[in-house]
């Protein structure tokens, strides 16, 4: 679901708006195991992907409703939480593919660059 094929920005520009339940994200699934938050819905998202030469620039924003409990009082209660992104993606050599800890070229990791390979990339693992 939370994929860009690179077929789709080939001549223009991808727009996505889509609402995605919070266990779809490992991160957000292991913060509600450990119990530190919860979601009172799906997390709304709102991107567009761009490709410039190999890259792919992918700028958005998230909506979200939190469910915490008050360290004081132990209430719970509803938080609404909204953020903007920004994420460059550069192709992996085949090599770092498959070994995670090679980087993508010397200096890309200062650059703020994530990887992909093939001709999807996976938002999950942004």
């Amino acid at each position: 679901m939370l994929r860009i094929h690179l077929d789709h920005l080939k001549e223009k520009s991808l727009s996505l708006d889509m609402a995605v339940p919070a266990e779809r994200f490992p991160i957000l699934r292991r913060m509600m195991q450990a119990g530190e938050c919860g979601f009172a819905g799906p997390i709304s998202i709102r991107l567009k992907a761009i490709r410039i030469g190999e890259l792919v620039e992918v700028d958005g924003e998230c909506d979200a409703s939190l469910r915490l409990t008050c360290g004081r009082c132990l209430r719970e209660f509803t938080s609404p939480v909204q953020f903007v992104f920004a994420l460059t993606y550069a192709p992996e050599p085949p090599a770092a593919a498959v070994e995670r800890s090679v980087p993508l070229r010397p200096g890309d990791e200062d650059a703020g660059l994530l990887g992909f390979h093939g001709d999807t990339i996976d938002l999950h693992e942004g």
